[in-house]
């Protein structure tokens, strides 16, 4: 077993470490045999060896036996199978530094014997220039004394461990008396513990191909250079005359980061076809040779530097493609970095969309950018995690760092490019990002699109002196330019960062609390919610959406954030969360009494003077107490009498509920006098290209989720009591049952016929086969999402008077109504013989859906529900004047 899995992706790293250190082991040292091992040699082996650490990497104690069992198999054996012997010594990294060792001489004996005072690094995560390692008296070992001195433990043993940070932000590891790098390296690791403020091991992960149980940190650490591979061997670029993207890298030497940058655009995976053009302006170095090397990139030589600005606008006059990306060479792109772009450009409002850039460490360096009314700006989310929820939905921003976005070349030739007057570099981005803005289309931050950028290595970071300084001069220019779009940013303070960032996201906030992420495809109630969340967005109001439950949805949480809306997976921060945004919240709703009691409180302490809304999705104690009367082993009439003071104690308490129905509305102000209680019912797009004939349609379709108690009642009844009288009339009639995880004992005694689907994505082809629908519903509450959308579809609808209610259906006219098995059945054989009537039952069900239940009467119902904050402060503006 190797001695660290770190070790087997660091050589060259090592050496590049090796070749820095000043002092180094003399040749002839590594010539000489080291002799017999001696008791001597051990005991100096002694202080820095590992017995536990050792055996649980692959060694062994020696058949010699003794105090030093394991240590004589380390250094007669283990050594030469390069296992490590303790937490903070990587045999591979160290041999890599000090060269060839004398003949019999392990790396731990030679790092204690002659390293430690050559200067010698143990580990990637101990640095012998380290405030740790200083702090050794001449003559110790800096590890050693750094491991046995607690004072010390504070200091910081590599750039990108704090031991007081470390301390601070885990007690636990206070309390035990531990090593704070030692706990890292053993557990905290593993634990995704920080090591750093600036350093994120779980985003760093996310991107960097770590080898299996590699320490986090050792590896960036060891590899943070990026120069792993000095060829360009396995570089090349497939030839395209008319490309879809021209990706334009504008270089000055550094050819180290371009040839990253080229390998990482080498192992992009997508299906869009794009060339690579670098604009070598006048490189110092040998990057023209090098670029004549690489097959299918197009090189646009300068024999004079241009600076950033002028590179750019050489490379945007040779693209051949509709799409332009401008991309530093200081990056490395995600392999699935392109398609997200270019996706969003296919909206005609959007003109520019940058990417997500993150630091080498891991940690965020920009989710769009933000400027102030003075012109200075802000990387908004700059140090933070980039997987945190503010960071990772699509959002209007300021401008994007010109490092990685994406326009229309079309667009960048009637600009001009990037503005001569901001030359050599800097404001160029935020310019065309405002002139984009100017033009009427929009800037968006398209978090899916992740590039690591080396900020600063182009021109540093001191804005006194060389091309830097131009971040100044530029900054004025800017401002000038554009003043009066100035005038209407929030004034530079970085306390309002949030607000500033979330600004161009819509007229308001609407803040939306609901159990779990939507899941459109498999309920009713998540049907109605996705279409609440659709609506306010195209109403312009921008969305911050808690699932109660914290779990991501995979899919259903990534939908949410490429509409634009911001959901937030850790409820347990909601007050934190909310407050940078008083002002700005026009609305929270809380979805599902249960929802409203856990949260109710910290919304109103976050957001004292925001109106709270209860969305009831159906009245939960209506269902519960027509389940009690119905089923013997339903709730108890004691605890339904609970949920219903527990669910008129939120109707009370909030300022708005919302029912489904008019039927919901008059019970809840019979029952809660004063409340104010509003319709927002489920809603149905009109669908006018559904073939709504009878012909080639045949049996019977039930769609509904198995875990809402009242479908599988339903079924239960339906196949028991109303399919056998049905079979007697029509023999062979087919039933196809559509929702995840149906019950066990349905399925295995599922009569002849009924076939269960399981889970279905798309049910349109099954409802254009299907000649009727039944919702053979007993006890429940709300409107049913599943009778209006085969309604819609224009499959007729044989349903109970639980079902219809609230729908205004009426029997023989747009809807088949029955509560008996005899009737059911009776109605379900009519439509399956009279086409007439099936007929006219699609039609009229259409239409009533569309006039009831359509997208009109929905959204103005919802734009009633919001009080338009900027309205009402424009009028009190008006007043006042």
């Amino acid at each position: 077993m190797p001695s660290s899995p770190t070790g087997r992706a660091t050589t060259d790293a090592v050496a590049r470490l090796r070749s820095q250190l000043s002092r180094r082991v003399p040749r002839r040292a590594h010539l000489r045999a080291a002799g017999p091992l001696t008791d001597r040699r051990l005991r100096a082996m002694r202080e820095l060896f590992n017995a536990s650490w050792y055996l649980g990497n692959g060694g062994r104690r020696s058949a010699k036996g003794g105090a030093m069992s394991a240590l004589t198999d380390y250094a007669e054996r283990g050594h030469r199978l390069q296992l490590s012997p303790h937490p903070l010594f990587d045999p591979r990294w160290y041999v890599e530094q000090a060269g060839r060792l004398p003949i019999g001489m392990s790396p731990l004996e030679h790092y204690v014997t002659i390293g430690a005072r050559r200067g010698l690094s143990p580990h990637p995560l101990f640095d012998p220039r380290s405030e740790a390692a200083a702090a050794a008296p001449v003559g110790a070992n800096p590890l050693v004394h750094y491991l046995r001195t607690p004072s010390l433990w504070t200091l910081s043993p590599n750039e990108l461990f704090s031991g007081r940070g470390y301390l601070r932000r885990n007690p636990d590891v206070v309390k035990a008396g531990v090593n704070p790098l030692l706990h890292y390296v053993r557990r905290g690791d593993s634990e995704n513990r920080l090591p750093h403020r600036l350093f994120d091991p779980q985003a760093y992960r996310s991107f960097a191909n770590l080898p299996r149980q590699a320490n986090t940190l050792a590896h960036y650490l060891a590899n943070k250079d990026h120069r792993f591979d000095e060829s360009v061997a396995g570089i090349s670029f497939p030839e395209h005359d008319a490309p879809t993207v021209s990706v334009i890298v504008p270089v000055h030497g550094k050819w180290d980061y371009t040839r990253e940058c080229l390998r990482a655009l080498r192992n992009v995976k997508t299906r869009i076809s794009f060339e690579v053009v670098v604009v070598d302006d006048a490189s110092p170095d040998d990057t023209g040779e090098r670029l004549a090397a690489i097959p299918g990139i197009r090189v646009v030589t300068h024999t004079t530097n241009t600076g950033y600005v002028g590179a750019c606008n050489s490379g945007i006059e040779a693209a051949r493609g509709e799409l332009v990306v401008l991309l530093n060479n200081d990056t490395r792109v995600d392999a699935r970095w392109l398609d997200p772009l270019v996706e969003r450009m296919a909206d005609p409002t959007i003109g520019l969309v940058g990417s997500k850039l993150i630091y080498p460490t891991g940690m965020l360096q920009e989710a769009g950018g933000v400027i102030f009314s003075d012109g200075s700006g802000l990387n908004y989310g700059k140090f933070k995690n980039p997987n945190d929820a503010e960071y990772n939905y699509a959002r209007d921003v300021d401008y994007c760092s010109g490092a990685s976005i994406m326009l229309r070349a079309a667009d960048l030739r009637d600009l001009g490019g990037l503005s001569e007057e901001l030359a050599p570099a800097y404001y160029d981005d935020t310019d065309l990002a405002f002139s984009i803005r100017a033009r009427g289309m929009r800037v968006l931050y398209e978090p899916r699109s992740v590039v690591v950028h080396d900020e600063g290595v182009s021109h540093g970071t001191d804005e006194t002196q060389g091309v830097k300084a131009y971040q100044v001069v530029n900054r004025e220019k800017f401002v000038t330019k554009w003043r009066s779009e100035l005038d209407t940013h929030y004034p530079n303070d970085p306390g309002v960062g949030p607000r500033a960032a979330r600004r161009r996201q819509g007229k308001d906030i609407v803040v939306v609390i609901d159990h779990f992420v939507p899941r459109p495809d498999e309920d009713s109630g998540s049907v109605r919610m996705m279409r609440l969340l659709q609506e306010l967005r195209r109403q312009g109001h921008g969305v911050v959406f808690v699932p109660h439950d914290r779990h991501r949805s995979g899919d259903y949480g990534k939908a949410l954030q490429l509409m634009g809306i911001e959901v937030v997976y850790d409820k347990r921060a909601l007050r934190r969360y909310l407050k940078p945004l008083r002002g700005m919240v026009s609305a929270v709703i809380l979805s599902r009494y249960r929802v409203a009691m856990t949260n109710v409180e910290a919304v109103r302490f976050a957001l004292p003077d925001v109106p709270i809304i209860l969305d009831t999705v159906d009245l939960h104690f209506l269902r519960e107490e027509r389940e009690s009367l119905l089923l013997a082993d339903g709730p108890p009439p004691e605890l339904v009498d609970v949920v219903r003071e527990l669910e008129l104690a939120m109707v009370r308490i909030c300022d708005t509920t919302l029912v489904v129905s008019p039927v919901e509305q008059t019970l809840l102000q019979q029952l809660a006098p004063g409340a104010d209680v509003r319709v927002l019912s489920n809603v149905h797009p009109r669908l006018d290209d559904v073939d709504a004939t009878p012909t080639g349609r045949v049996g019977l379709l039930f769609v509904g989720s198995f875990a809402h108690t009242p479908n599988v009642d339903a079924l239960r009844w339906f196949v028991a009591d109303v399919l056998p009288i049905v079979h007697r009339t029509l023999p062979g009639v087919s039933v196809k049952v559509v929702g995840r995880d149906p019950d066990r004992d349905l399925v295995a005694g599922a009569p002849e016929g009924v076939e269960y689907l399981g889970w279905v994505e798309d049910l349109a082809p099954l409802y254009a086969g299907a000649r009727v629908s039944i919702a053979p519903l007993r006890y429940g509450a709300g409107v049913k999402g599943k009778i209006g959308e085969a309604m819609s579809h224009g499959v007729p609808v044989v349903t109970t008077s639980v079902g219809a209610e609230g729908m205004s259906l009426e029997n023989g006219v747009n809807a088949m109504v029955a509560d008996t098995p005899e009737q059911f059945a009776e109605q379900i054989v009519e439509l399956l013989r009279d086409d007439h009537l099936w007929s006219t039952l699609s039609k009229e069900g259409q239409e009533h859906i569309d006039r009831t239940l359509g997208e009109a009467g929905f959204a103005d119902a919802v734009a009633a529900l919001i009080p338009d904050r900027r309205a009402d402060a424009d009028a009190d503006a008006d007043a006042a004047s």
